[in-house]
């Protein structure tokens, strides 16, 4: 990648999620896919340009800069730091350590909500098991609610199956 007339390598991409502010005073936590990791770099940048391909616009009209979704909604509040509109502000005095850990909302102690579905949904998720393999996950595994009963009606499955 180049910024000015330096040279800076992309050492991998992935997933990051930061805590975008908003405008009642919480934060919500933010996936950006697609993300290069730059280690040269001492902010995190986002396109706007990309952000327009997926349905989000900069309103800058109110007193509070917004990023709207395509329904007018709002999806997060700018704040300005050292002149410059952020997402999320990261002080300069937060160690490394601190910064990863502040990230895992759910770990050993505080759990993730259960994951609910229908059999439907469940037999979709887990490549077409069959409602005895529904039911096992369900008694099994910590997190699953499958909603109604396991058996399901799937033309993949019979087509598969089909003798003729």
């Amino acid at each position: 990648m180049w910024a000015g007339d330096h040279k800076i390598p992309i050492l991998g991409y992935g997933e990051v999620d930061i805590k975008a502010r908003q405008p009642t005073g919480g934060t919500r936590i933010m996936r950006l896919y697609n993300v290069a990791l730059c280690e040269e770099i001492v902010c995190n940048l986002v396109s706007l340009r990309i952000l327009r391909q997926k349905g989000y616009y900069w309103d800058n009209k109110p007193k509070t800069t917004l990023i709207r979704r395509s329904d007018n909604s709002i999806l997060c509040s700018l704040e300005e730091k050292h002149d410059q509109f952020v997402l999320e502000y990261i002080p300069e005095d937060i160690s490394q350590a601190a910064f990863f850990t502040r990230r895992n909302n759910y770990n050993t102690w505080t759990k993730r909500r259960p994951q609910a579905g229908d059999a439907q949904l469940w037999h979709l998720r887990l490549g077409h098991p069959g409602p005895q393999a529904l039911e096992h996950l369900v008694n099994s595994s910590q997190g699953v609610r499958i909603k109604g009963i396991t058996t399901v009606e799937c033309d993949a499955c019979g087509t598969s199956k089909a003798k003729r």
